[in-house]
């Protein structure tokens, strides 16, 4: 004969309930068989029977809660004496009457749930009295919690709303050809800082910075003719001719038009030429042979208060240079702070066709010649 009592589940625990009886009174049960499951206010386990035998007797209601220690049950084995288990019964219910025990709890009042449960449930702001548990003796349990959070949140899981755009005409050119160079050739992108004071003060006398720019690269270009170049299987080809292609934002996408042979032109014909090509693209008028052959093209974003980014390289180019916005910023200069227009180059590069350090030494020299436009004449 053995008796059954509600153990301690934690540390601190003084009380406890049983929430289920798995076996009813009479039932035979085999030792180490749950026969109940209990909690405490931390968690829930099973209860174990200690012996096999007859759960002859069930002191303890569910839900009602108890001093841990309380007898809950009793377990005659086989070879008890039915007359001794009877009067062990009975002892042990007047020392029950001797235990000062809570008064039942409502069911209804009393949110089973366990730790885990309880703290989804937390966290994602779950009301868990609206909540009804599906673990023993309708205990809330994580799987409740989780699809509570489901129901709450059904536009998580829907689909978004899309307008769909068919990819035709120049946009689809476009994306093919980026996709194309930017899968093709390994780009990197390098960043420097010019100085815009004596570009600003050459603008002012009607020569745009576009035509600095592209005078500009064409004469860093001379120096470092790899970037003028195109890769064709294992053979590295370098243009003879410096086409610049200047990208200019149309209502379709993007268009570059070419300035050719810039390495001949002087700073004033460059610009006679962008006005009329930008004119011609935003207009529609360009041609074929105003559209082709380039060989370096720059992308300007510097209108669009554009800092910095990195341009894909125009396919069948190694080189491209974004141009930023011309901002007021703070340059050291002999020893002191000095406020000055700033505009940041982007280069960027095929590098199968050169490293990073010729191409700092590019951007460089763009540099210089941005910065000193007096050095770009013919």
């Amino acid at each position: 004969m053995q008796t059954v009592i509600l153990p301690r589940l934690d540390e601190d625990q003084k009380s406890g309930m049983i929430l289920e009886w798995l076996k009813g009174e009479g039932a035979e049960v085999e030792k180490d068989e749950p026969i109940a499951i209990v909690m405490s206010e931390k968690i829930i386990m099973d209860v174990s029977a200690p012996v096999s035998g007859k759960l002859y007797k069930v002191f303890a209601q569910e839900n009602v809660e108890m001093p841990v220690g309380q007898i809950i049950a009793v377990i005659a084995e086989p070879s008890d004496d039915p007359t001794t288990v009877s009067r062990f019964v009975e002892e042990a219910k007047r020392s029950l009457a001797k235990v000062e025990v809570a008064a039942p709890h409502k069911p209804e009042e009393k949110v089973l749930i366990s730790p885990l449960a309880r703290k989804l449930a937390e966290q994602y702001g779950i009301d868990v009295t609206t909540i009804k548990g599906s673990g023993p003796g309708g205990r809330i349990v994580k799987e409740d919690i989780l699809k509570a959070v489901g129901e709450l949140k059904p536009e998580a899981k829907a689909p978004p709303r899309v307008t769909t755009i068919p990819l035709t005409g120049i946009r689809k050119i476009i994306a093919e050809r980026m996709s194309s160079s930017h899968l093709a050739a390994p780009h990197v992108t390098l960043t420097m800082d010019a100085d815009a004071s004596e570009a600003n003060k050459l603008k002012e006398t009607g020569i745009s910075y576009n035509a600095i720019l592209i005078k500009a690269v064409a004469k860093a270009l001379q120096n470092y003719p790899i970037f003028n170049s195109t890769l064709e299987g294992d053979q590295i080809k370098q243009f003879q001719d410096i086409n610049i292609g200047l990208a200019v934002a149309v209502e379709e996408g993007l268009i570059a038009p070419v300035v050719h042979n810039v390495e001949k032109k002087t700073l004033t014909e460059i610009n006679v030429a962008v006005e009329d090509l930008i004119k011609k693209a935003r207009e529609n008028r360009l041609s074929v042979s105003e559209v082709t052959g380039g060989t370096f093209t720059i992308s300007n974003l510097g209108m669009f208060e554009v800092d910095i980014f990195t341009p894909i390289i125009t396919p069948g180019q190694s080189a491209i240079l974004g141009i930023g916005r011309i901002v007021d910023k703070p340059q050291v200069v002999s020893g002191r702070i000095e406020i000055k227009p700033t505009v940041t180059f982007s280069l960027s590069f095929d590098h199968r066709v050169a490293d990073g350090a010729v191409a700092a030494r590019f951007l460089q020299l763009v540099k210089k010649f941005f910065e000193n436009p007096h050095l770009l004449s013919p």
